[in-house]
């Protein structure tokens, strides 16, 4: 099926989800599992867990999530994710901001953004 004009138009729906802890990304297979032994790489999450002891960094609690949708058509995807241990508006305003760039340089007719008027999407600073 050929991509009209109007299948062009789309939106920008985003939210932030708190992310469940003990959940491990299996890149081979694309999916999370939940937490098992995974022989080798439960041994490198082990050094890791040291690691983040040692020196405490910031550690993801939620995931910014940026999905397309088509106004005039069925297109729907997933666009970004942004792991984050909670976002300020101005940085989310730079994201959606940089978002939009890349769709309209793919040549798509961004129209709307929306979320879920969570309290920091709607803050200035």
């Amino acid at each position: 099926m050929a991509c009209t004009y109007v299948h062009r138009f789309i939106g920008i729906v985003f939210d932030e989800l708190y992310i469940r802890e003990d959940l491990v990304f299996d890149k081979h297979s694309s999916k999370i599992i939940g937490f098992v032994n995974l022989g080798v790489v439960d041994k490198q999450l082990s050094a890791l867990e040291v690691d983040r002891l040692q020196s405490p960094r910031a550690v993801a609690t939620r995931i910014l999530t940026l999905m397309v949708r088509g106004i005039f058509s069925e297109l729907h995807f997933p666009f970004a994710n942004f792991p984050t241990a909670g976002i300020k508006a101005i940085v989310l305003h730079d994201i959606m901001w940089e978002a939009m760039e890349h769709l309209e340089r793919s040549d798509f007719i961004v129209c709307f953004q929306t979320g879920d008027g969570g309290s920091p999407h709607r803050r200035s600073g």
